[in-house]
């Protein structure tokens, strides 16, 4: 039997219907996603953060502290009565670090400041390690009726409380020695100079 043309276009415009219908279902097409960037990393805040000038000025502050002005140094030794302030020294260090006592009292206290002068010469060399800093000095002491030392040293130093504080003072090793011509001075010696002065390894 024959179709009415009416029965054919129905049919054609049924199956254009479902075709359409389906396409619908296909939704968009999907792209691949990015890939996500890495985060960046953190940079050090302000208070956490140093240079090698840092390290020197502590340095420098450190050994400064054990130091009297000139003006000062020259009252103490002709007038006497000048007490040492020793709260910026103290300022470098804390309960853990290690010196010698006998050095701190020879260079500040009061009856034996005025018979030693110290002072740095050089920042030799800044090593830096984790979470520390190991710096080699040289340091000039002047021995009042004795002479003049040059003193190698390490400072072991780091940070706590977003500050630098000496953990270890030791000493390295004498470097040269100019010896007054006193009687009894002929065969000073660098350990002597290291039991007069006091040191922590020597």
């Amino acid at each position: 039997m024959k179709k009415s043309f009416a029965t054919i276009a129905f049919s054609l415009l049924a199956c254009l219907i479902i075709v359409s219908c389906d396409s619908c279902f296909d939704g968009p097409k999907s792209h691949p996603e990015p890939a996500p960037r890495p985060a960046p990393e953190p940079k050090p805040s302000p208070k956490d953060s140093f240079t090698k000038s840092d390290v020197e000025d502590f340095v420098r502050k450190f050994y400064s502290s054990l130091e009297l002005s000139k003006e000062l140094n020259e009252r103490a030794y002709n007038e006497g009565g000048v007490k040492f302030n020793t709260s910026e020294f103290y300022s470098c260090v804390n309960s853990k670090s290690i010196f010698s006592k006998k050095r701190l009292e020879n260079l500040t206290g009061d009856s034996y400041h005025y018979h030693y002068d110290v002072y740095l010469e050089s920042i030799i060399e800044i090593q830096e390690h984790s979470g520390s800093f190991e710096v080699s000095t040289a340091v000039e002491y002047v021995l009042d009726e004795i002479g003049a030392i040059v003193n190698i040293e390490k400072l072991t130093i780091v940070k706590e409380d977003n500050k630098f504080i000496v953990r270890r003072w030791e000493d390295v090793r004498v470097e040269t020695m100019e010896i007054a011509e006193y009687e009894g001075l002929e065969n000073y010696s660098k350990n002597d100079f290291y039991r007069q002065i006091g040191s922590v390894n020597k």
